[in-house]
């Protein structure tokens, strides 16, 4: 199948891109937050479309999505897109720039799935905390430490007084 044969959104695409993207799906390191990433900037549907609101709250699937970024760099000034799936997107795309400046520093150039660093995978699940507490149609509980507890949409919460 060539781009051609594709639907009018991703004929649209330069080969290259298509390429990457095409590549990336068939054999990069994915997770679910970096496939809803795809998913969302090729405008292929998800199964269920639920899929889309997964967010990378662990360094790994974070790193997956930059990975994902560096390869497709085309991509990196629509992420501001992500926020319409949840609010935890919306948490992580506000801090995007400083998390993955992080990232990179502590990967020292060469970027690792398997790095451990918790306090930058603490960062990432604040920012993911703070997208919910900044979201008026959720309640929210935090951790001590400001990550997320629980976060309830606002009128399910009113259904169980």
């Amino acid at each position: 199948m060539t781009v051609f044969d594709m639907p009018a959104p991703l004929s649209t695409l330069t080969q290259s891109l298509f390429d990457r993207a095409v590549t990336w799906i068939a054999r990069g390191d994915r997770g679910l937050p970096s496939s809803a990433i795809w998913h969302h900037m090729m405008e292929v549907p998800y199964d269920g479309g639920a899929e889309r609101r997964h967010y990378p709250n662990r360094l790994d699937d974070f790193t997956r999505c930059v990975l994902l970024l560096d390869l497709i760099p085309e991509w990196r000034e629509r992420l501001r897109e992500m926020r319409a799936y949840s609010p935890g997107w919306a948490g992580l795309i506000a801090r995007w720039p400083e998390l993955e400046a992080e990232l990179r520093d502590r990967c020292g150039g060469k970027l690792d799935t398997f790095l451990i660093a918790p306090a930058l995978e603490r960062e990432i699940r604040r920012a993911i905390a703070q997208g919910f507490v900044n979201d008026p149609h959720f309640s929210v509980a935090l951790k001590p430490d400001g990550t997320l507890h629980r976060a309830y949409p606002r009128d399910a919460r009113e259904m169980m007084k």
